[in-house]
């Protein structure tokens, strides 16, 4: 997924990083086997930020006032066998 907007990014026209929360222990199994679009499409923006100017997402990234969540949420997305997420990162 590419940013249509060249100079932009994917955070300045829709904060993505919410859509990551926290995935409470009886959510966990459900949620993992089933990654949501909404987290899918994240992780896509996600990427494709951080391909246009790493340093800048990064920055926003840390920024977030939930990063503790997001940082486990992703982390535990990490542990999922969702073949999807393999076609992300590829």
């Amino acid at each position: 997924m590419e940013n249509e907007d060249n100079d932009g990014f994917h955070f300045d026209r829709k904060n993505y990083f919410l859509r990551f929360k926290k995935i409470d222990d009886e959510q966990e199994n459900s949620i993992l086997n089933h990654i949501s679009k909404h987290i899918r499409h994240a992780l896509e923006y996600f990427l494709d930020d951080l391909k246009h100017d790493r340093n800048k997402t990064i920055e926003r990234f840390l920024n977030e006032q939930t990063i503790n969540e997001i940082i486990l949420s992703i982390a535990q997305l990490l542990s999922c066998n969702d073949d999807r997420l393999v076609n992300i990162f590829n």
